[in-house]
């Protein structure tokens, strides 16, 4: 019986880039928590203000897991950070990204309301929004984003958390 690796950091905190030797090597290392929630270890590109309930994608296609804040609704999204993680990341930080399970997301400020087992996509706002989810108004996901609310929200405004779930293991 193979053993799921262990977190060798809290899922709500970061390790500054000096720390290379240790986590480069274990970037997208896959871990399985006790609710089934599955998690990837990344480093981010951008410093980022507040990473919490934000949206990630990778800076290039491929495999590697160097990632950045969503910026604009075609961005396919790699994982979200999670609720608790709101130290800034800097340049180089390793952090955990969550890829499949039950979450939050930040919504964006909308007119429309999320409905009941509708799917969300990034934001396509910029600036502030950026990291941010919106409604696609759709019951059927998006190659991009297979993240579908299962909480009702009446024009929800911006910064709201957002119940989701990450129907399909995002890579």
């Amino acid at each position: 019986m193979s053993r799921q690796p262990i977190f060798a950091f809290p899922k709500d905190e970061t390790v500054p880039t000096a720390f290379s030797t240790t986590y480069d090597p274990q970037l997208g290392q896959r871990v399985i928590d006790g609710a089934g929630n599955v998690w990837r270890l990344c480093e981010s590109k951008n410093a980022v203000t507040d990473p919490s309930r934000k949206l990630f994608h990778r800076d290039t296609e491929g495999d590697n897991w160097i990632v950045e804040i969503t910026e604009a609704a075609a961005d396919p999204v790699v994982g979200v950070a999670h609720q608790n993680l709101t130290t800034a990341l800097a340049v180089g930080d390793y952090f955990w990204l969550q890829t499949f399970g039950n979450t939050e997301v930040e919504g964006d400020a909308a007119a429309t309301s999320v409905t009941l087992g509708h799917y969300m996509g990034p934001s396509a706002a910029g600036g502030a929004s950026d990291g941010r989810m919106v409604t696609t108004g759709a019951l059927t996901h998006t190659p991009l984003s297979p993240l579908r609310a299962t909480t009702a929200y009446t024009t929800p405004a911006a910064g709201t958390a957002i119940t989701v779930r990450i129907d399909r293991e995002l890579s």
